[in-house]
C-alpha cells in the first residue's frame, strides 16, 4: 500500500512539473526570439512600470519637453537593431495632422515620417542637457532636427545620428554652429512618436510640434530619382536656352553681315558716282555725248552736201 502511495506522489510531481513547463511556455511568449526587426525594436523600447509612469506624466505637460524622458527613450533606440529597406514598410506612417489631433493614439509607438530638414541643433552633454544614467556624457551629443512636412506642418525630431551622414554639410551656420539646410531632398525618419510639444517658432510665434525620437534616417525613397529628374530637366533646359541663344546670335551675325555688305555696296556706288561727277569734261565732249548718233550722222551728211553745193557755186 505504501509503495502505491509513493508511486502516486511521484506521478503527481511529474504531472505538476509538466503542467508548470507548459504554463511557462504559454504565459511567457516574450522569451521567444522576435520574429522581425520591428518586433525587436518594440521590445527594446519597452518601458518598466516606473518609466511608463514617468512617460505618461510627461504627456500631460505639453509645454515641457521633459528631456529626461527623451534620454530614456534615446538610450534604448541607440542600441536598437537597424532596419532594412523592407522593414521600413512595416512601420505606420501617420500624417503630422493625425499626430497633432490624436497624440495619445501614437504615443510610444514606432512610426516613420518624411519631412524636409530646415535646421539642425547639436545637443551636447553639459551644454544643452544634463547627462544622466540613461545618457552619460560618453554617449556624445544628440541632434535636434527642425523639419517641415510636405503640407507645411512643423515637426521636431531628436536623434543620436549626425546629420552629415544623410544631409551633408549645411548651407550655412549661425554663431552657435547650428546648421541651416536649404533645398535639400526630403528625409525619412524611423523612430518612436513621443508627444506634442507646445513651443514657439524661430520668430517666437506659438506653435505645436509633434516630437519624434528617431533611431534611423535615410533619404526619402524617390528623392534621388526626383533630384536626378530635376537635374536632367535643368540640363535639358540649359541646352535649349543655349541653342536658342546660339541661333539668335547666328541670325544677328547674318543680319549684321548683310547690313555691312549693303552699306559697302552703297558706299562703293556713291564713290563711283562722285568720281564721275568730279571728272573734268569739255563742253564739246559733253555736247557730243548728248547728241543722238543718227542725228549726228544726218547732220554730217547735210553739211557735206551743203559744202559741195557751195563749191559748185563758187566755180561758176
Amino acid at each position: 500500500m505504501m509503495n502505491d502511495a509513493k508511486k502516486l506522489v511521484y506521478v503527481l510531481c511529474i504531472l505538476v512539473a509538466v503542467a508548470g513547463q507548459l504554463g511557462a511556455q504559454t504565459s511567457a511568449p516574450s522569451d521567444l526570439p522576435p520574429a522581425t526587426k520591428v518586433e525587436a525594436i518594440e521590445r527594446c523600447v519597452r518601458l518598466s512600470p516606473s518609466e511608463q509612469r514617468l512617460f505618461e506624466m510627461s504627456l500631460g505637460q505639453r509645454d515641457n519637453l521633459h528631456m529626461p524622458v527623451v534620454l530614456m527613450f534615446m538610450s534604448r533606440l541607440r542600441v536598437a537593431p537597424s532596419l532594412d529597406s523592407a522593414d521600413w514598410n512595416q512601420l505606420d506612417a501617420p500624417a503630422a495632422a493625425n499626430l497633432l489631433s490624436r497624440p495619445e493614439r501614437y504615443a510610444g509607438e514606432l512610426m516613420r515620417i518624411t519631412a524636409h530638414v530646415l535646421r539642425v541643433v547639436e545637443f551636447a552633454p553639459n551644454k544643452r542637457f544634463v547627462p544622466s544614467a540613461y545618457w552619460p556624457a560618453s554617449n556624445g551629443p544628440l541632434w535636434r532636427y527642425d523639419c517641415q512636412t510636405s503640407d507645411g506642418a512643423p515637426i521636431t525630431v531628436f536623434s543620436h545620428l549626425a546629420p552629415i551622414k544623410v544631409l551633408g554639410e549645411p548651407s550655412s551656420r549661425d554663431e552657435d554652429g547650428d546648421g541651416a539646410y536649404v533645398n535639400r531632398p526630403p528625409v525619412e525618419f524611423a523612430g518612436v512618436f513621443y508627444k506634442v510639444h507646445d513651443g514657439t517658432t524661430g520668430d517666437k510665434t506659438p506653435c505645436s510640434f509633434p516630437v519624434v525620437l528617431a533611431l534611423q534616417m535615410r533619404e526619402a525613397p524617390g528623392a534621388a530619382k526626383t533630384a536626378a529628374a530635376d537635374k536632367s530637366s535643368q540640363t535639358i533646359m540649359i541646352v535649349i536656352i543655349a541653342l536658342a541663344g546660339g541661333f539668335l546670335i547666328f541670325r544677328r551675325q547674318i543680319s549684321l553681315k548683310k547690313r555691312e555688305d549693303a552699306q559697302a555696296a552703297e558706299e562703293s556706288y556713291r564713290r563711283t558716282r562722285l568720281a564721275a561727277f568730279d571728272r573734268p569734261v569739255t563742253q564739246e565732249a559733253d555736247a557730243d555725248a548728248e547728241v543722238d548718233p543718227d542725228l549726228r550722222t544726218a547732220a554730217e551728211d547735210f553739211r557735206r552736201r551743203k559744202e559741195g553745193v557751195d563749191e559748185v557755186d563758187g566755180s561758176n
